[in-house]
Parts: structure tokens; C-alpha cells; sequence
């Protein structure tokens, strides 16, 4: 799956593109200080720090109405979202503050340009989803008959989660009321390696209404998605393939933009 396991971390794809992406343009920028100029240590920090915060900013404006009744959300930003191309003019503004003389300047946006191609070249090779069918085996429910999980016509998501996860249980409230909003979607909540009693326990306890919820105590789907850790959100076509997958948290406005990309938008 698009994740990478750092021995009790959990890195996904887009964060490890990222990672690259600012490794390259920080360890460029060292080099040019050490044997050009200094100053270009400075500009590579602040580089960073401006990409970050404008993309990140760029996302809340361009989703101004789901931040809106909760701004604090803003600052959640490892929940995803991020919008790049809001960088650039701050990048510009910095390399000009930063860096005098335009062979310099001509340097330094070229090394920003190379650390974008890292991030977006490592972003191709390791967000990759396979194309993953439905697996063809028969799962318990909390309070509902056991089910074969079978395209039903509408596209599927099913979210991998268990009770001691705390990114599962912050982005729960938010699921369930999605899974409210979309009646265009059918969404399965597959608790991963833990007991019916446990799950009831849960969902009483947090007043957590859940339509669907799988008892998966093997954690068979993880095994089957190749999931690395907790929480995962499935994204399933009505055909009943694996078409996207979301590791760790993931937002409101992330979860209704993979909706929306197989043609499912909130009830009015």
C-alpha cells in the first residue's frame, strides 16, 4: 500500500514525497553555502518554511466553507492537504529577500525546482494503488446478520480502524456523519483485530452511530490491502476494485474530493 513502516511509524506516501522533496532542497542549499555562498543556508530554511505554510494555507482558503464552522482545522495539517502550486510566489519573494544577484537567485530557483521534481517523482513512484479486488470471504457484524462484502452498485469505502488507535477514534465522528451525508456511497467500518464486545463497548462509550461496522479480529483486510498500519480509508469502485487508499488521518475535504472523483457528492 502507498505507506512506508518505519518500525512503529507510519509514513505515507505523500509525506515520504515530501520528506525527499525538502531533504534535497535543504542538503542543495548546505552545499551551496558551504562552497558558493553563505547565505543560501538561510534561504533554503526559510524556503521550506514558506512552501509549507502557503500550500497549507492555499488548501484552507481553496476550502473555505468546510473551515469555516471549525478554523481551528487549519492548524491539523497532518490530516493532508496541501495545495503547491500556492508556494510559488512566496518562494520567488524569498529568493529575492534572500539571495542578491541573479546568478544567485537564478541558483537557488533552480535548486527549487529540483527539489519539486524529487517530491513530485517520488510522489508518482510511491502513491501507487493496486487495483485490489474485493476479498471473497464472509464477515461478522455488530448487531447485523454476517455479510460477503459484494459490489452493490454504489462505490464502497471502507475505513480500517480499532479502538486503541487515536487517529481513528478523532476522525470518527467526522466518518459517520459523512457516511450520513452520502447516501450515494455505501461505507463499512472494519474494526481491525478486536472482539464484538470490545467494538460495542467503544461505540457506546464515544455515542458513535455506525451504520455497518465488520468484525475483522484476524485483521484479514489489512492483510488483504496490505495495509501497514492504522487507520486506513479503502476507496472502492462500484465494480468492487481498490481504486484509492488513504493512510492515517484523513479530513473532511480529502474524504469528499475522493467522493467527488467517483461521482459522489453530499445529499443537499
Amino acid at each position: 500500500m502507498n505507506a512506508i513502516a518505519l518500525g512503529p511509524f507510519i509514513i505515507s506516501a505523500g509525506n515520504a514525497a515530501a520528506i525527499l522533496g525538502f531533504m534535497t532542497l535543504l542538503a542543495g542549499g548546505s552545499l551551496l553555502a558551504r562552497y558558493w555562498r553563505e547565505a543560501f543556508s538561510a534561504w533554503s530554511s526559510w524556503v521550506l518554511l514558506v512552501t509549507f505554510v502557503s500550500a497549507r494555507l492555499g488548501h484552507v482558503i481553496e476550502n473555505a466553507g468546510g473551515f469555516a464552522d471549525a478554523p481551528w482545522r487549519a492548524l491539523y495539517f497532518w490530516q493532508g492537504g496541501f495545495s503547491p502550486l500556492w508556494a510559488i510566489p512566496a518562494v520567488l519573494a524569498v529568493t529575492v529577500w534572500k539571495l542578491s544577484g541573479w546568478r544567485a537567485r537564478a541558483a537557488g530557483l533552480a535548486l527549487a525546482a529540483a527539489s519539486a521534481g524529487v517530491w513530485a517523482v517520488s510522489l508518482a513512484v510511491l502513491d501507487r494503488t493496486d487495483p485490489v479486488p474485493l476479498p471473497d470471504r464472509v464477515y461478522e457484524r455488530v448487531g447485523l446478520p454476517p455479510v460477503a462484502v459484494e459490489p452493490d452498485g454504489r462505490p464502497l469505502v471502507i475505513n480500517l480502524w480499532a479502538t486503541w488507535c487515536p487517529p481513528c477514534v478523532r476522525e470518527m465522528p467526522m466518518l459517520a456523519q459523512a457516511a450520513a451525508d452520502h447516501d450515494g456511497a455505501r461505507f463499512i467500518f472494519a474494526n481491525q483485530g478486536e472482539s464484538e464486545a470490545v467494538i460495542s463497548r467503544f461505540t457506546l462509550q464515544h455515542e458513535v452511530e455506525l451504520e455497518e461496522i465488520l468484525i475483522d479480529p484476524g485483521s484479514s483486510l489489512m492483510v488483504h490491502y496490505g495495509a501497514v498500519g492504522l487507520p486506513v480509508t479503502l476507496f472502492i469502485d462500484a465494480e468492487g476494485t481498490l481504486r484509492q487508499a488513504h493512510v492515517g488521518e484523513i479530513s473532511r475535504e480529502r474524504l469528499d474530493a475522493r467522493l467527488r472523483a467517483m461521482g459522489v457528492r453530499a445529499a443537499p
